[in-house]
């Protein structure tokens, strides 16, 4: 993958580490599952 593309992934992955967060809760809740966030670094 290209240099200048994995700064912007960077970004988005961040982003969806903080939205990632809440619908974990919600998936905890409601389906009794915890889903893998090893990939988000904040």
């Amino acid at each position: 993958m290209a240099q200048k593309s994995q700064g912007i992934f960077d970004n988005l992955q961040k982003i969806f580490c903080y939205k990632g967060a809440f619908f974990d809760t919600f998936s905890t809740i409601f389906f009794n599952t915890q889903r893998q966030s090893s990939s988000c670094s904040i």
